[in-house]
C-alpha cells in the first residue's frame, strides 16, 4: 500500500482547508479570482480522498460536496468577517466533481505503468 492509499495526506489537507477557511477575512489575502481557488483546492482534496478510498467515488463525491457547504455556513456562523458564498460552495462541488475522473486515470496509469 503506498502513501497515497492511506487517509492521512486527505485528511490533513482536509484541516488545512478548514483552518485557512476559518481565517477571519481581513487576514484572507486577496489573490484574484476566489473560485478558482476553491475550485482547485477541493480538486486536491478530492484526488486525495478518491486515492485513498477508490472504492468509494460517490462518498467522497458527496462528502466533499456536503464540507465544502459545511465550510460556507461555518464561515458564516462564526465571528470572522465572512459570509456564506453559495457560488464558493459550487466551486468546491465542481473541483470535486471534476477531479475525481482524472484521479482514476492518474491511479489506472500509475498501475498500468508499473507493471
Amino acid at each position: 500500500m503506498t502513501f497515497l492509499q492511506k487517509p492521512y495526506l486527505a485528511l490533513a489537507w482536509s484541516l488545512v482547508i478548514l483552518g485557512l477557511c476559518s481565517l477571519p477575512g481581513k487576514d484572507v489575502p486577496d489573490l484574484g479570482w476566489d473560485k478558482l481557488h476553491h475550485f482547485g483546492a477541493f480538486g486536491i482534496m478530492s484526488a486525495l480522498w478518491y486515492w485513498a478510498k477508490p472504492q468509494h467515488p460517490w462518498a467522497v463525491v458527496r462528502g466533499l460536496t456536503l464540507y465544502g457547504f459545511f465550510i460556507e455556513i461555518w464561515q458564516h456562523v462564526l465571528p470572522i468577517g465572512r459570509t456564506f458564498d453559495l457560488w464558493d460552495g459550487i466551486a468546491d462541488a465542481l473541483g470535486v466533481i471534476v477531479a475525481i475522473p482524472i484521479a482514476k486515470w492518474c491511479m489506472n496509469l500509475a498501475q498500468f505503468s508499473s507493471k
